[in-house]
């Protein structure tokens, strides 16, 4: 539609009076940032390399938080506890019996079972059953075992400590019938980062970046502390749920803070930046976890640290996006100015008023074509209500979800590597490196997005087919050991990319809520993951052809979105829409 002259005028008048407020034209709330980011103040300056690498600091933290669990939770080797063992230890060893006498006590009062590792068959020491009245004498008569009759451990459990000076679990015996207390503990981690989007992604969007990270950061560090001080394993659930969510608003907002203080040319840069060092705290949790083998002494090693961003936190400023995106242009403005006079760039109180008067014209010239959007609040709702934001959404999310549920199915499934859990922890981090760096270079390229997820899904399909073709055991093991780190590598390559392009596709005003509903739904792969392994018990090689079949259905819906490289940032709701069908804006 088109105004009449009047309306224009008034229009004309609307756009002079914000811009007499401000040095910030009004037109920059709109596409002008990006072009003011890199010809004024500098689209990846001194402020904004110094303000990245002191969030992926903190994120490197965040990083060994998140994969803490392997060395907290870690289910060690363990045996019922038999009464009378000292006595039995002591005469094994007075008698010269043999030469471990610990494993000797153990061979006569604990049973073996038969263990099945996919490749052969092998016995085992019982973890949960031990023989009833067994005495040095009844062993050595009927040494078989055969007549002596098993019971369930009721004089609790002895763990080996040789790796794990303690853990969860074995300070609180989540062992045998009481191992589901293990996994629920887990489930309620899961469960933190579902509210940590609901609760943290429309904060973000409402307060702003810096204010929700804060506050977040606070709450971890509170929580953190409690739970590895804590002596009750429900309190412990409680605080490990509140600091999972409190660590991912930490990671959202890290994340959408550092996407958008650069231009579009660095955004690929600054994603794989924050992904490899959230993998460095991935590598980094195995120092430290080696170092601090006690699972209460580990938590607080690696949560106190991120206290020291309160000593550099005013260097980091409010993202000016969403203060132009909810009108604070005053507090943009001085933004803005830090940002120039850090990078050294040279700033005149009328220089941005001269570079974006086109600018101007252009967006009253829209204005006068189409209704303007005027909200401060928006919801998850507001991905639905849209149709363009609604069709990003839906397949933004349904990727996601194959994306989590491909990632979690091959690290479930995936042929155990040689070495203790230091080693295979390092490894899996280690492989995440390359992943972020390589797939950072693609999205830059002509390749772009669209085609950069294309073709990394369709690699990964058939690496999955690969898996179920070649045999995990025999002399072409390294084979399938291969692939499963091959398919690491790209599947981590999907998972960063869904990141970058999901904040690229959504505009400033539902950036983080976008982000933060897809998080959500990847969790719901996650968590279905272990169900669809299931299916072997139907066809051993199923769960692999269901991964390779919806990560390529993931892939070629990807083509539906449009190209983000080298796009500017939408900054409203009203933006995208115009951008997608030029006629028609939705009004609130």
């Amino acid at each position: 539609m088109t105004l009449a002259a009047d309306d224009r005028n008034s229009v004309r008048q609307v756009f002079n009076q914000q811009a007499e407020r401000s040095f910030l034209p009004a037109a920059i709330t709109m596409t002008a940032f990006d072009d003011v980011l890199k010809n004024v103040v500098g689209d990846f300056g001194v402020f904004q390399k110094r303000s990245c690498i002191l969030l992926a600091l903190v994120n490197i933290i965040i990083g060994m938080t998140s994969i803490s669990t392997v060395f907290i939770q870690a289910d060690t080797y363990h045996w019922c506890k038999v009464p009378d063992s000292e006595l039995w230890l002591e005469t094994c060893e007075s008698l010269n019996i043999s030469s471990n006498c610990v494993n000797t006590v153990r061979d006569m009062a604990i049973p073996r079972d038969i263990a099945n590792d996919g490749c052969q068959t092998s016995w085992k020491f019982s973890s949960c059953l031990r023989y009833e009245n067994v005495t040095f004498d009844t062993v050595f008569t009927n040494f078989a075992n055969n007549s002596i009759k098993t019971i369930r451990c009721d004089h609790g459990w002895e763990y080996d400590t040789t790796q794990y000076k303690s853990t969860v679990i074995q300070e609180f015996d989540l062992v045998c019938d009481r191992s589901y207390l293990n996994a629920l503990a887990i489930s309620f981690q899961m469960a933190g980062i579902v509210v940590g989007n609901i609760v943290y992604g429309p904060l973000s969007d409402r307060i702003g970046r810096m204010k929700t990270f804060t506050i977040s950061l606070v709450q971890f560090l509170v929580c953190a502390t409690i739970k590895a001080t804590v002596p009750f394993f429900a309190v412990f659930v409680i605080c490990r749920f509140a600091a999972s969510v409190a660590n991912h608003g930490m990671y959202m907002t890290t994340f959408i803070l550092m996407t958008e203080m650069v231009g579009p040319s660095k955004r690929g840069f600054v994603s794989a930046m924050f992904f490899v060092s959230f993998a460095l705290g991935y590598m980094a949790l195995v120092v430290v976890a080696y170092i601090f083998r006690h699972w209460r002494h580990l938590i607080l090693a690696i949560s106190l640290p991120s206290t020291a961003f309160f000593l550099y936190s005013w260097f980091i400023s409010e993202s000016a996006r969403w203060l132009l995106a909810v009108g604070k242009t005053r507090q943009a403005e001085a933004v803005m100015r830090r940002m120039a006079r850090v990078n050294g760039m040279p700033v005149s109180d009328d220089m941005f008023t001269e570079l974006n008067g086109k600018a101007n014209d252009d967006a009253i010239e829209k204005i006068t074509e189409e209704k303007v959007v005027e909200s401060n609040w928006f919801g998850v709702f507001d991905l639905f209500r849209y149709p363009h934001i609604r069709k990003k959404t839906i397949i933004v999310s349904f990727q996601w979800f194959c994306v989590s549920l491909t990632y979690y199915g091959l690290v479930l499934s995936a042929t155990s590597l040689a070495g203790n859990d230091y080693v295979n922890v390092a490894i899996a981090g280690a492989v995440e490196v390359p992943a972020y760096v390589i797939i950072s270079t693609l999205i830059d390229t002509k390749l772009g997005r669209r085609f950069s997820y294309f073709g990394t899904s369709l690699l990964t399909g058939m690496v999955f087919i690969s898996i179920v073709l070649v045999p995990k055991c025999g002399d072409v093991q390294w084979v399938n050991t291969a692939l499963n780190m091959i398919g690491k590598c790209t599947i981590t390559a999907l998972y960063s990319l869904s990141y970058t392009y999901a904040a690229e596709l959504y505009p400033t005003e539902v950036r983080t809520i976008g982000v933060s509903f897809g998080c959500m739904v990847a969790l719901c792969g996650a968590v279905l993951s272990p169900q669809v392994l299931l299916a072997r018990t139907l066809w051993e090689p199923l769960p692999e052809v269901i991964f390779a079949t919806i990560i390529t259905i993931a892939g070629f819906l990807v083509l539906l979105l449009p190209e983000t490289r080298g796009k500017k940032l939408m900054q409203s709701i009203s933006e995208g829409e115009v951008s997608d069908r030029k006629t028609y804006i939705y009004v609130l």
